[in-house]
């Protein structure tokens, strides 16, 4: 969130030279060395180091992180690609537009996703969203 805050206040997001030259590289470069570091790290300490484990965490990182504390850099990585469009569109919204932008969000992947965890087997399917019409 804080994040989020600083990039959406600063006037350099609306460049895309400078976030795809600048602001990318500065959270991609280094995910990428640590997503390589560690596992082979946690490999060398388990005493289970093989080229084939470390190659086969390696060669799904743009699916899913090599180690589960990188959770969050997909999301963050997403959010710095999105956020001239972001900033783009908030700077320009009305307060009504964002509250409903805001909404539509809070229900479609907070609320129904909430509802249909907690919901028995036999009605599950009532609030489930297809992914094509899903908000993520």
């Amino acid at each position: 969130m804080i994040s989020g805050t600083l990039i959406l206040n600063s006037p350099k997001t609306l460049s895309l030279k400078y976030t795809w030259q600048r602001r990318i590289p500065r959270v991609v470069i280094p995910f990428i060395i640590w997503s390589i570091i560690l596992p082979t790290v946690i490999s060398l300490t388990s005493n289970l180091l093989s080229t084939n484990d470390v190659w086969e965490r390696l060669k799904f990182i743009l699916n899913k992180p090599t180690i589960p504390v990188f959770w969050f850099m997909y999301p963050l990585i997403g959010i710095y690609i999105l956020a001239p469009i972001i900033k783009t569109f908030v700077d320009n919204a009305s307060l009504k537009m964002l509250f409903y932008v805001t909404s539509v969000w809070l229900v479609t992947c907070s609320l129904l996703p909430s509802l249909n965890v907690m919901m028995g087997k036999d009605m599950k399917h009532v609030f489930q969203l297809s992914p094509v019409s899903n908000f993520y």
